[in-house]
């Protein structure tokens, strides 16, 4: 699957915090200047995508008791990829910060 695919089927989601019908907006996990991929990229509404990007994942996943992106992202690497992310726990939490 190529990006574009991956952040289509992204858009075509509900929100994975409130359950927003779609479209959503693909929320990149690690930011692409940081290195992040569109692989990683969760779907969120707008509402609650800019405000994971004004107050920041640990923020976020507090305000809201939840560690949802984190298992969004690997839930959506399953579907879309066939496969559990091979990502170790702790390079998990890094795609987040």
């Amino acid at each position: 699957m190529i990006p574009e695919d991956y952040l289509n089927t992204v858009r075509s989601q509900p929100c994975c915090i409130c359950g927003a019908r779609p479209p959503s907006d693909p929320h990149h996990t690690r930011s692409r200047g940081a290195g992040g991929l569109d692989g990683g990229a969760i779907p969120m509404c707008r509402m609650h995508h800019n405000e994971i990007e004004q107050i920041g994942i640990s923020r976020f996943e507090a305000k809201h008791h939840t560690t949802i992106p984190i298992e969004v992202a690997k839930m959506l690497h399953l579907v879309l990829f066939g496969c559990q992310p091979k990502w170790p726990e702790h390079t998990m939490r890094q795609l987040y910060e």
